[in-house]
């Protein structure tokens, strides 16, 4: 994989191992979504979850949907965010934001799921939070690592580069036996 980006990340160090492929190149351009829907390049995004003391997100990463949660500047994923956050997250002295007892239900402590999200996008990695919706971020501020190693983020990745586009053919059976070469009235049985 060649990589085009302004900010190194948790696997890049991989491209000593695995060498510069021309044939996959990822453009990692940090991109925020503004309220009209389109994409405006913001150079490197920086959480600012340090502001609150919890947080739910998700990380759409190669066709699968991993739930992460911020918890007293720690950051949690999947199953294992059940043992460390409250049920109850005190906000300010007289309000307080339910934690587990909310997300459980709709699944957020899950393993991840599939999502289309990163082909509707057409990138490899996107983040979408209550906050904002940030294509390529920098998934070491989010300590990605927790539930991808370095490795098998390098290698999703660039087969998510490589994958063959699905083309669907809509000829008729007529149609593709012309396209084949053959001709309707002589070269088949009847």
């Amino acid at each position: 994989m060649k990589l085009i980006s302004n900010f190194k990340d948790y696997y890049d160090y991989l491209i000593a191992k695995y060498g510069v492929n021309n044939k996959c190149v990822y453009e990692r351009v940090c991109s925020t979504e503004q309220n009209d829907k389109s994409w405006m390049k913001s150079g490197i995004f920086n959480p600012e979850f340090e502001l609150e003391n919890y947080r739910s997100f998700s990380i759409h990463f190669c066709g699968l949907q991993y739930f992460g949660h911020y918890y007293n500047g720690k950051f949690y994923y999947g199953e294992s965010a059940k043992d460390f956050i409250p049920s109850k997250i005190r906000i300010d002295k007289t309000r307080y934001k339910w934690g587990i007892q909310n997300i459980v239900n709709s699944g957020r402590f899950s393993e991840p799921i599939i999502s289309k999200e990163n082909e509707k996008q057409n990138c490899p990695v996107i983040y979408s939070g209550s906050i904002d919706s940030i294509k390529n971020p920098k998934l070491s501020d989010f300590q990605f690592s927790k539930c991808v190693p370095p490795e098998d983020a390098f290698l999703k990745i660039t087969n998510f580069i490589l994958r063959e586009p699905v083309i669907l053919n809509h000829q008729t059976d007529k149609e593709k036996v012309v396209s084949h070469g053959f001709d309707l009235r002589t070269s088949f049985r009847h």
